[in-house]
């Protein structure tokens, strides 16, 4: 669980919270590009809790519980073995307790399955 250092509040200008985009949610490329750049490697689902703050994309919260992550299209080639990715994943799963996949390339979506 992670905390916001400030409760998000539903008026114009206030930026604070933890943002999480909604399920299914493909914003232009002007809006959350951090989220959907190639260099983005890891996504992932969480549960929200505490004040909520729901705009057009998404949510800005006051607290987020990791609960799924997945390692994106290209992320397996980062690596030099089988054995080495697999070591990565057993130490985020314990370190996030929660489940981690990889992408599967072939798929045109980041849902999960």
């Amino acid at each position: 669980m992670f905390t916001a250092d400030q409760c998000p509040l539903p008026f114009p200008g206030c930026s604070s919270g933890v943002y999480a985009l909604k399920p299914g949610t493909r914003p232009g490329r002007g809006q959350f590009n951090s989220a959907l750049g190639a260099e983005t490697w890891v996504r992932g689902w969480v549960a929200l809790s505490g004040q909520v703050v729901e705009h057009q994309f998404g949510y800005r919260a006051e607290r987020a519980m990791i609960r799924r992550l997945r390692l994106g299209v290209a992320a397996h080639r980062c690596f030099r073995s089988p054995e080495e990715l697999a070591r990565v994943l057993d130490e985020l799963e314990r370190r996030y307790q929660c489940r981690v996949k990889i992408t599967d390339p072939g798929k045109t979506d980041y849902l999960p399955s």
